[in-house]
């Protein structure tokens, strides 16, 4: 089974590691179900859909999908570990759906495949 239980708990209610709860199984039936994490995220024991640990080059629209997507730009711009959806998901410098776009300040640098401070990015006029 892929339930467990808290100390003190009266009820087998908490997904084990690898699984998640999802609110419509409840929804529907009044009683927990957990499903196996999805390919992309990672899940502790407890984990929800809303608290889906995203791993590392994947990227998720909003914390009720159980669709994760591959970044374009890979782990650059999606590290894993720093949010459940959206730009949360983002690392620094890089924003947008599937943190495809530079954030305002910053540009892409193509070799690197990573968004740079335009502050800390100096380019002499040729």
């Amino acid at each position: 089974a892929a339930y467990t239980s808290g100390k003190g708990s009266s009820s087998c209610d908490t997904c084990v590691k690898d699984h998640y709860q999802h609110p419509e199984d409840s929804a529907q039936n009044g009683t927990h179900s957990c499903r196996p994490c999805p390919d992309g995220a990672s899940c502790s024991e407890g984990t929800t859909l809303a608290t889906l640990n995203i791993d590392r080059s994947f990227f998720r629209f909003s914390n009720t999908s159980t669709t994760l997507h591959l970044c374009p730009w890979g782990k650059a711009a999606c590290p894993g570990n720093l949010g459940s959806f959206g730009r949360t998901i983002c690392a620094e410098g890089f924003d947008g759906p599937l943190c495809a776009a530079c954030s305002p300040g910053f540009h892409l640098d193509v070799l690197s495949r990573k968004c740079l401070d335009c502050e800390e990015t100096h380019v002499s006029p040729a």
